[in-house]
């Protein structure tokens, strides 16, 4: 069987069984819970809220404007004057979002509290790293 690959990255997990994991959020939520087996079972709330705003990532790169901006919009305010989206430290939300959001090159003079953790990212050693590695293309 052949696939095609559109605009997002996929992953055969499992070539065997022919288990494709599609676009960069799935693949990101898979090495998430490969990493780290308890994440779910840790704080299913938290691991439910992560999992919802890392849904919204997509949006960002191929939705409308209309989506695209109320995406931004939740995201903003699901900010307020937090320094990560869940929780006290960074999570997978925090890393899937960052990212869509640099690859979408939108201006986010509307967004004050995405602004200020995208400031907040980029100045992490993680974030730093793949900063970094994305300067080399």
């Amino acid at each position: 069987m052949f696939f095609t690959v559109g605009k997002s990255p996929n992953l055969m997990a499992n070539p065997h069984q022919q288990s494709l994991i599609m676009n960069e959020t799935n693949i990101a939520r898979y090495f998430a819970r490969l990493l780290k087996p308890g994440y779910d079972s840790l704080d299913i709330l938290q691991a439910t809220e992560i999992d919802a705003l890392v849904d919204l990532a997509p949006a960002i790169l191929h939705g409308s404007v209309k989506e695209r901006d109320a995406v931004l919009k939740t995201v903003n305010n699901k900010l307020g004057p937090k320094t990560w989206l869940v929780g006290n430290e960074m999570s997978l939300a925090d890393i899937v979002l960052w990212s869509s959001v640099l690859q979408s090159k939108h201006n986010f003079s509307g967004f004050q509290n995405i602004q200020n953790w995208i400031k907040t990212c980029n100045q992490h050693p993680a974030f730093q790293c793949a900063l970094g590695l994305m300067n080399l293309n």
